[in-house]
């Protein structure tokens, strides 16, 4: 289980430049609910709701620390989660 300071520390580790997390996904609450408790832990992240591929891989390839896929349908967390594998790897 990853806790917030070791999320903290894994992505400090990286290039101050980048945005630290990425919320792709749905465009309800959850994500947006995220954003105020990562910039309370000095992480800057940013929601991209319902990426067309090409939104999604052009967020990917400008650097992120980590991907976090928040979305009630499981066959769209598949594609997303893939892809975004893909592209990072």
């Amino acid at each position: 289980m990853l806790t917030a300071l070791s999320v903290q520390s894994r992505l400090r580790s990286t290039h101050e430049e980048r945005l630290d997390v990425l919320m792709v996904g749905d465009a309800g609450s959850v994500a947006r609910a995220l954003i105020e408790p990562l910039a309370q832990l000095g992480l800057t992240s940013k929601q991209l709701a319902d990426p067309t591929d090409g939104e999604l891989i052009d967020e990917l390839r400008s650097g992120v620390g980590a991907v976090a896929v928040v979305t009630r349908d499981d066959a769209l967390a598949l594609r997303l989660t893939l892809l975004a594998a893909h592209v990072g790897s």
